[in-house]
């Protein structure tokens, strides 16, 4: 289903026994990530434009920022999931036995 941390989808880790709310948390986990990713930036800059002074311009570059970042990523994930094999950086095992 879903890509983990170490670019292993979930089913691929533990089979067909890969209990829902282990999905469903882990989809709850990279929705918050990408949430986060988007309003982040903006309220950073707008802590900036309040130690500098200026009128909400580092705000607005920073939402503007965070939202195509967190875009990039989303259709990223998207991507790994469509092609039906997930990708995995070199070097990472498919599984923990192969370490």
């Amino acid at each position: 289903m879903g890509l983990r941390p170490g670019g292993e989808s979930a089913k691929e880790e533990l089979g067909d026994r890969t209990p829902p709310t282990a999905l469903a948390s882990w989809w709850v986990g990279r929705l918050t990530f990408v949430g986060l990713l988007m309003v982040i930036p903006g309220l950073l800059g707008f802590w900036l434009d309040s130690q500098i002074g200026s009128v909400a311009v580092f705000g607005v570059v920073g939402f503007a920022g965070g939202s195509v970042l967190a875009i990039r990523y989303l259709i990223k994930l998207t991507a790994d999931q469509s092609s039906g094999r997930p990708k995995r950086p070199s070097g990472v095992a498919a599984n923990n036995r192969e370490k």
